[in-house]
């Protein structure tokens, strides 16, 4: 609908109930980066969740980077972005993306 503030979330895509119940158990991972570029890691950092059960030892984890970037999704809900496994917010030149291991 053209001049309304909708927000529109597909099918298979993650929701407000996900982001309200965003943890270090939910979230698998979170990224941090410039936007408008790609997120393989040149350009921003990926933190994992330390509590998560199938992480690999050589993943740089962080208690601290995840909550951060749960807290600043959580705090800009209304700008969130959801997909299949992610929520993301844009801050600035940034992105914060919370990535689900399901």
């Amino acid at each position: 609908m053209e001049g309304t503030n909708t927000m529109y979330i597909k099918e298979n895509d993650k929701t407000l109930e996900d982001l309200d119940n965003m943890t270090l158990k939910t979230v698998e991972k979170v990224y941090s980066g410039k936007e408008g570029a790609c997120c393989c890691g040149c350009s921003g950092k990926y933190w994992y969740s330390p509590i998560q059960p199938n992480l690999e030892l050589d993943y740089p984890t962080s208690a601290k980077m995840v909550n951060k970037v749960i807290k600043l999704i959580k705090e800009n809900r209304d700008h969130a972005e959801f997909g299949m496994n992610y929520i993301s917010i844009t801050i600035g030149n940034r992105w914060y993306i919370a990535y689900f291991d399901k």
